[in-house]
């Protein structure tokens, strides 16, 4: 039987979490109840080597914001994560000659530190791409992502960060202020995309760190990493990934290759040797996208169709009645 893609297989790594709970003692709150209170194990996110379900840390994101409103909590928590924290990648970003470099090493190999975030950069330009259905967890990871940036590039370098303007796909937020207060520079809200830009002249600031022979050494290990994530549910989850990121444009086999730097021939290979189907993957991925939007939304039917590349709503009914038996309206009437 072929594996199945299931929103519960994306994970992250615990010491992204344990950044959390200590950012939420430093504010005196009860990271402790906060944590019990989304089905979690306080004391588990002691050990960095285990990885928590989406699901779950998208409940525990519901429960921080239940606990002290919305604030700029995230936009805080990205400078208290430090380099060290992104394993291999940290060390090979911290050796990298100049800016630009470090750039380029974050773009080619973000998913050895967290899958479904894809960082591309071109021309004074980083996109942050975080495309998952669970908006506050998508808004989260992209202001972390954010002040990491910022943090990471004035303790590299020693200098400033001269933004030239920020782009962000969410709605502006009651603490809209902050950013301008963290950034200094124009804000667009409700964009197309997520964008950070800033003056070239960065790309070629070298980096205090740098260290010819251990970015040598780092990008190996990078490299041996990204191949071990082409086997068993590894490969699964990082397909789901990378098909979750680019679901509204139906992506081929071909594409998803190409993101994961290997031959169509290969990893047709690889899901054969693994028994899944590239079809079924994307059929998995997206019902269980679908479910997630009709069980904790009220996206309208069409539009949840779109998102999942549906060109026709009539596709997306047909295609979500010949798995679930019942069409997308009833099982929305079902569940509420």
């Amino acid at each position: 039987m072929s594996k199945k893609f299931k929103w519960s297989l994306l994970t992250i790594s615990n010491r992204y979490i344990s950044y959390i709970d200590s950012y939420l003692r430093e504010l005196n709150l009860d990271s402790e109840k906060i944590f019990k209170d989304s089905n979690l194990d306080w004391n588990k996110f002691l050990g960095y080597d285990e990885n928590t379900s989406f699901l779950c840390v998208a409940e525990l994101l519901s429960n921080i914001r239940d606990s002290i409103g919305e604030t700029d909590f995230f936009l805080g928590l990205g400078s208290r994560i430090p380099l060290t924290a992104h394993g291999n990648l940290g060390a090979a970003v911290m050796a990298s000659k100049n800016t630009g470099h470090a750039l380029e090493v974050v773009e080619r190999f973000a998913v050895t530190a967290f899958p479904i975030l894809r960082l591309p950069n071109s021309q004074g330009r980083v996109e942050i791409i975080m495309e998952t259905p669970f908006e506050e967890l998508n808004r989260a990871v992209t202001e972390t992502a954010i002040s990491l940036f910022i943090s990471s590039f004035s303790l590299l370098t020693g200098r400033d960060l001269p933004l030239r303007g920020l782009s962000l796909r969410h709605e502006a937020p009651i603490y809209a202020d902050h950013y301008q207060k963290i950034l200094n520079c124009d804000i667009e809200f409700s964009a197309a995309k997520n964008v950070i830009n800033f003056d070239e002249c960065i790309l070629e600031f070298p980096i205090r760190t740098a260290n010819t022979v251990g970015e040598k050494v780092m990008i190996e290990c990078l490299k041996e990493e990204v191949s071990e994530c082409m086997t068993g549910n590894d490969l699964l989850s990082h397909i789901g990934e990378l098909v979750s990121i680019h679901l509204e444009s139906s992506p081929s086999v071909s594409f998803i290759a190409k993101k994961l730097r290997v031959s169509e021939r290969t990893l047709r290979r690889r899901l054969n040797e693994e028994g899944l189907n590239y079809r079924d993957i994307i059929r998995d991925i997206r019902y269980s996208t679908a479910i997630y939007y009709l069980e904790n939304t009220d996206t309208r039917i069409e539009k949840i169709g779109w998102l999942l590349g549906y060109k026709e709503t009539s596709n997306f009914r047909k295609a979500f009645k010949s798995v679930a038996g019942i069409s997308p309206s009833q099982w929305r009437s079902k569940v509420n």
